[in-house]
């Protein structure tokens, strides 16, 4: 006869809070910046006690790393046929996710990184790397179809990303329309020229 199984001590996780937690962190992070981010301000606006935070996560910089990691929306390598349908894909995947809170966020680290580095390498270890290996791959079959001379794929990820980034920065002002499906279409065809196998 079999022993019954052990009973776990104490409550067991809640999915729902630890989504409201890092939803929090993401939002109190966009406002308020490293300097202003702190588990008294997270479980404020998350509406839960600090001991639920300290329970879950060693230090603030684990919270943020852990809300940029569950947030930032999954990237998957697909195969098109085609260099420029896969890169407009990415583009237009980035651009969802820049407008909102989690972009705002993304900003703010990109603000924070000069004053905390190690901040930021860990943050980008878990979310911008995964975007350039993407890229890389695309290139990759690029250049396998003879779309491409040379792997450039670091040179496309800047430009694609990069641009991307500071359209939502200004749209986020007012001062440019958040990128559309044509938009992002455009800026990849112009980045495809500049790159191209004469």
């Amino acid at each position: 006869m079999s022993s019954p199984a052990k009973r776990r001590i104490g409550r067991p996780e809640n999915p729902e809070l630890r989504d409201n937690v890092l939803r929090a962190a993401i939002d109190c992070y966009a406002e308020k910046g490293w300097s202003g981010f702190n588990f008294d301000i997270v479980a404020t606006r998350a509406g839960v006690g600090r001991p639920a935070l300290y329970r879950r996560w060693a230090d603030r910089t684990a919270l943020l790393v852990d809300a940029f990691k569950q947030l930032t929306p999954g990237l998957v390598d697909e195969d098109l046929g085609s260099l420029r349908d896969e890169l407009v894909r990415l583009g237009a995947d980035y651009s969802t996710m820049m407008h909102g809170p989690r972009g705002l966020a993304g900003t703010r680290l990109m603000a924070d990184a000069h004053f905390h580095p190690d901040l930021f390498a860990r943050v980008s270890a878990e979310v911008g790397e995964r975007r350039e290996d993407l890229v890389r791959r695309s290139v990759e079959r690029a250049c396998s179809r003879g779309e491409l001379a040379a792997d450039c794929a670091r040179d496309i990820s800047l430009l694609l990303f990069g641009a991307l980034w500071e359209r939502s920065v200004l749209a986020a002002t007012g001062r440019a329309p958040h990128p559309e499906r044509p938009d992002i279409e455009h800026l990849v065809s112009v980045i495809l020229r500049g790159v191209a196998q004469p």
